[in-house]
C-alpha cells in the first residue's frame, strides 16, 4: 500500500472511531464535549483537508514524515514537561482570540490531515492544549468530534482518486469504534495531569516510530 493509499485509508477508517469516541466523550458521567468549539475547527478543517489532499502529490514521503516526526516530537515533548501549563481548563471560553484561533488551527489541522491522515489530529490536540489552556480530555474531545466531517472530506477526496482500500478500512474501522468505547472511558477517568504525559508519550513514540520507519526506507533504497 503506498503513502496516499494508507493516509486515505487511515481517514476512512477514523470515522467510525471518532465518533463512537467523540459520543463517549459527550455522553459518559465527567463527558468532555463542547460542540461550538468543534465547529469552529471545522470551519477552517474542511478547507484545510481538501488542500492537504492536494498538496500531497507535491510532497516527497520522506519530507512528509520527517517534518511530522519533528512536529509531534516536539509537542509530545512539550506536553511531558509542562513548564507551567497546569492542570488546563475545564471549560473553554469563546472569546474573539479563542474564536481566531481555533478556526485557524481547524485549518492547519485540516491541511496535516490531509496529508498525513490520522497523525494530524494528535498535532490538533496537543496544540489546543498548550495554546488554548485546555484540559487534555477536553481538547480530546473537541477534536474527536470536529474529526468526523473532516476525515469524511478527506477520504472522499482520496477515494475519487482511488486512493482508499475500502475493506482493511472497514476492518480497522470497526476494532478501533469497539476500543473507542473503554479507552474514552479510561482517558475521562485519568487526572488531566497524568492524561497529558501519557498523550505526550504517545507523540513521542510516533515520532521515534516514523524516524526508524525512514531510516529503514532509505537503508533499503540504498542496498536495492
Amino acid at each position: 500500500m503506498n503513502r496516499h493509499t494508507a493516509t486515505g485509508t487511515s481517514l476512512f477508517a477514523i470515522v467510525p472511531v471518532a465518533v463512537v469516541g467523540s459520543a463517549t466523550y459527550a455522553l459518559a458521567p465527567g463527558g468532555k464535549f463542547d460542540g461550538p468549539a468543534s465547529a469552529l475547527l471545522v470551519a477552517g478543517s474542511l478547507t484545510g483537508a481538501l488542500i492537504g489532499v492536494s498538496l500531497s502529490a507535491k510532497f516527497t514521503d520522506h519530507g512528509l514524515r520527517l517534518t511530522f516526526a519533528i512536529v509531534s516530537g516536539l509537542l509530545g515533548a512539550r506536553l511531558i514537561v509542562p513548564l507551567g501549563l497546569g492542570a488546563g481548563s475545564k471549560a473553554l471560553t469563546l472569546t474573539l482570540g479563542a474564536v481566531i484561533t481555533l478556526v485557524l488551527l481547524g485549518f492547519f489541522g485540516g491541511v496535516l490531515s490531509g496529508l498525513l491522515g490520522i497523525g494530524g489530529s494528535g498535532v490538533l490536540v496537543a496544540v489546543m492544549v498548550i495554546t488554548l489552556g485546555t484540559e487534555q480530555a477536553l481538547a480530546q474531545g473537541i477534536a474527536l468530534t470536529a474529526v468526523i466531517p473532516t476525515a469524511l472530506v478527506g477520504a472522499a477526496a482520496y477515494r475519487r482518486r482511488g486512493q482508499v482500500a475500502v475493506r482493511p478500512g472497514i476492518t480497522a474501522g470497526l476494532v478501533g469504534a469497539a476500543v473507542a468505547v473503554p479507552a474514552s472511558t479510561i482517558a475521562l477517568a485519568v487526572p488531566s495531569t497524568v492524561l497529558r504525559a501519557v498523550f505526550g508519550a504517545f507523540l513521542l513514540l510516533m515520532a521515534a516510530r516514523t524516524l526508524v520507519r525512514q531510516r529503514r526506507t532509505r537503508r533499503a533504497l540504498a542496498t536495492a
